[in-house]
């Protein structure tokens, strides 16, 4: 057995995210407030409230007494859109036991999520260094330094600078948990562990430490936008940005990484293509969560994941199922607006017709609509539609054009009478132009355009033509039957 456990306990309810109060001269005290004025006890050489932070104290918890003493601090919060992303800023001074302790015998510091209203835990929530786990035990890496008691009355004593943690609760809005800090001596009862904690909830404010926050300004603001973060962390960081589309109960939906820099200020800016909008619409998430993922490593040490983002952010326009500032148009829809139309055998010349469905128009309807009672003066939305030859490296050329004008109504204009030739490539692009408004959609969704070609084996016995068309995302190919009159 592993000797009798000493254990204690304190439960915080309170939105102060400082700590105040106190002065830090019991050093044998489970939980103790410490100031700033007062050094670390055993003089472990960290300052014992964290830099930057502003405030005057912190919390201690555990102490240097051997005894297998256990320490817990709770905080428990309702989780809001608000506070979803919930830091705390802490730094640890464990006593090293030696490579004969395993880790789950070892002085931790470790961090939990419990919910309230099921009654579990949450797991894979916390990210602390190194590496990622939700604990913190003494080792021989760069994380840690090392320290020897003036009185040689401990083994060497391993301890961390302040470190800051974001815990994403995005899964839990709505919900009530408590965030469990917990201190614990080594289970044999021989080596001591305590931790400093501060700013629960307040942001990373430490100087020199890798940050990561949204960059509203030069995120889009509508439609398949951007979303911007910037970070900043020093020069010898590693640093990378993965954003994360998830659905409000935590699934990830869709995720994108951004690539490696060597630490520094910089941004990572992510784009949703529309066929990924839509998508995410159809499969019926009206509501996301846009989280942003913040990985450091120094040394190739992982330091603690940061998080940032916006929460409960609607993609469902009130009146269709299309993004609210774009068009309805995509590539892949675009793709679908036309249709093979043969004029006799399989390697005869052919037409593309235009054959928009009723949900389509209907879609045309609806955006004019939404976009009039946004910009009153709006008289009409056109959408100029383009047919190019394309020539390999050198610029296509045009073959002609329509124009499809919505307002009240739809007017449907001859399409593209021109005979093409099989074998050949080429490309449908269409724009969309607000008429009688000062606004203009923005660039990255008021265009769509497709490539294709019909393609022919003039070898193959009993050959059968094939459309190919590629959308820029996707590549497919459609077997195409030749007409009564070309058999």
């Amino acid at each position: 057995m592993y000797g009798k456990k000493e254990s204690s306990s304190l439960s915080y309810t309170g939105v102060q995210c400082a700590i105040s109060g106190g002065n830090g001269l019991q050093s044998t005290a489970h939980h103790t407030i410490v100031s700033a004025a007062a050094p670390d006890h055993l003089g472990v050489p960290i300052p014992v409230v964290p830099p930057g932070s502003g405030g005057n104290f912190a919390l201690r918890l555990g102490n240097s007494a051997d005894g297998s003493g256990t320490e817990m601090i709770t905080k428990t919060i309702n989780v809001t859109a608000d506070n979803a992303y919930y830091t705390f800023d802490y730094a640890v001074v464990l006593e090293d036991p030696g490579a004969d302790h395993a880790d789950p015998f070892r002085p931790t510091f470790r961090v939990r999520v419990y919910n309230r209203v099921t009654g579990r835990y949450i797991p894979n929530l916390v990210s602390m260094g190194p590496n990622g786990q939700d604990f913190v035990v003494p080792n021989s890496s760069s994380f840690f330094s090392t320290y020897t008691s003036p009185d040689r009355s401990h083994q060497p004593i391993m301890y961390s600078q302040w470190q800051c943690a974001t815990i994403d609760l995005s899964s839990l809005i709505g919900q009530r948990v408590s965030i469990e800090f917990i201190n614990e001596d080594c289970a044999w009862g021989a080596h001591f562990a305590y931790t400093y904690l501060d700013n629960l909830c307040g942001g990373c404010q430490l100087p020199n430490f890798p940050k990561i926050s949204l960059n509203e300004k030069a995120s889009g603001e509508c439609g398949t936008g951007d979303w911007c973060f910037s970070y900043s962390a020093p020069a010898n960081i590693r640093t990378s940005v993965q954003l994360s589309v998830k659905s409000t109960t935590g699934q990830v939906l869709l995720s994108k990484q951004s690539s490696l820099s060597n630490g520094g200020n910089g941004q990572a800016c992510f784009s949703l293509t529309f066929d990924e909008y839509n998508a995410l619409l159809q499969a019926g998430h009206q509501t996301v969560n846009i989280v942003a993922t913040g990985n450091f490593s120094e040394n190739g040490i992982k330091l603690p994941t940061q998080f940032a983002g916006l929460n409960n952010f609607p993609l469902k326009c009130p009146d269709y199922d299309i993004a609210p500032c774009c068009a309805p148009i995509s590539n892949t829809l675009l793709a679908e607006l036309f249709t093979y139309q043969s004029t006799g055998s399989i390697s005869a010349p052919y037409r593309m017709e235009y054959t928009p469905t009723t949900f389509f128009n209907q879609a045309m309807q609806s955006f004019f609509q939404y976009q009039k009672a946004l910009h009153p003066t709006l008289q009409r939305i056109e959408y100029h539609y383009l047919l190019q030859q394309v020539n390999g490296s050198a610029a296509p050329t045009p073959l002609g054009g329509a124009i499809v004008k919505v307002s009240p109504g739809i007017n449907q204009p001859a399409f593209f009478p021109q005979n093409l030739s099989v074998n050949q490539w080429y490309e449908i692009t269409v724009n969309a132009f607000p008429k009688g408004a000062r606004w203009g959609l923005p660039d990255r969704c008021r265009e769509a355009k497709f490539r294709f070609r019909v393609q022919v084996s003039t070898n193959a016995r009993n050959a059968v033509p094939t459309l190919e068309v590629n959308t820029g995302q996707k590549t497919f190919r459609k077997p195409l039957l030749p007409t009564s009159s070309s058999r």
